[in-house]
C-alpha cells in the first residue's frame, strides 16, 4: 500500500479531515501524473517509430510496398516508371511491390514519397528490424539522435546499420 493510501486511512481513523483531504488529493495528482506520463511515451514512441519507418523507407535500396488495391498497383508502376524507374527494378506480387537496386537515395525518397502518397505501407524488412533492436536498448534522447542522424546523413545511416546489424547477429 503506498504512503498516500495509509494516511488516508490513518486520517480517517483519526477523523482527520483536512489530513484526509490532502492525502486523497496527492493520490489523485499521483494517478493522474501516472497516466499522463504513459500517454506520453506511448505518443512518443508512435512518433518514433513513423520516423524511423520514414528514414529507413528513403535510405533503403530495397523496399516493399503494400497497397489496398491491385488497380493502386498498376498506377504505382506507371507513375515511378514516368520517374525514369526500369522493370527490372519492380517486382510486383499480389497487392505488394518491392522496388530493388536503387542507387540513388534521392529516387528512393521520391518513390517513397509516392507510394505514401498513394497509401501505401512501406516495409524494410532486415533494416527496419535491426535497427529496431538497437532503438529499444536506448533511451528516449539517444533515440532522438538516431533517427535524426539517420535522416539527416547516408553516412550515419550506412554506421547504424551496420552497427545494428552486429548487434542483431550477436543476439541471435
Amino acid at each position: 500500500m503506498n504512503k498516500n493510501l495509509k494516511n488516508m486511512i490513518s486520517a480517517s481513523i483519526n477523523d482527520d479531515k483536512d489530513s484526509f483531504k490532502a492525502s486523497f488529493e496527492a493520490e489523485i495528482n499521483d494517478r493522474i501524473s501516472s497516466e499522463i506520463a504513459k500517454k506520453h511515451i506511448e505518443v512518443s514512441q508512435n512518433i518514433m517509430k513513423d520516423d524511423v519507418d520514414e528514414a529507413f523507407s528513403k535510405k533503403a535500396k530495397s523496399n516493399k510496398y503494400t497497397f489496398k488495391s491491385s488497380g493502386d498497383v498498376k498506377k504505382f508502376i506507371k507513375a515511378v516508371q514516368k520517374t525514369g524507374l526500369k522493370k527490372t527494378n519492380l517486382k510486383v506480387s499480389g497487392n505488394s511491390v518491392v522496388v530493388k537496386d536503387l542507387d540513388d537515395g534521392d529516387m528512393g525518397e521520391v518513390i517513397y514519397f509516392m507510394a505514401k502518397d498513394m497509401n501505401a505501407e512501406s516495409v524494410d524488412f532486415e533494416n527496419q528490424k535491426s535497427i529496431n533492436n538497437l532503438l529499444e536498448r536506448l533511451d528516449g534522447d539517444a533515440k532522438n539522435l538516431l533517427v535524426n542522424g539517420i535522416i539527416d546523413n547516408e553516412d550515419v545511416y550506412r554506421d547504424v546499420l551496420e552497427l545494428a546489424k552486429e548487434l542483431s547477429n550477436d543476439i541471435n
